[in-house]
């Protein structure tokens, strides 16, 4: 499954993967500008988000994981 969002370009460049909530991803570039005003000055990516591996299920019942 794949998602195209938006994010800051220079999150995308720098900071995506680093321990923190700046790699955030966006619906569309009207939502991004909203959050973030920085985006004047760092510019806008359009990035695809893939769905790679589950690599663990969520339980919405805990007699589920028994």
């Amino acid at each position: 499954m794949n998602k195209i969002g938006y994010m800051c370009k220079k999150s995308f460049e720098q900071e995506l993967g680093q321990p923190s909530e700046v790699g955030r991803v966006y619906s569309n570039p009207k939502a991004l500008q909203a959050a973030c005003q920085c985006v004047a000055q760092c510019g806008i990516v359009e990035v695809r988000v893939e769905l790679v591996e589950v690599v663990q299920e969520t339980y919405d019942d805990e007699e589920e994981i028994k």
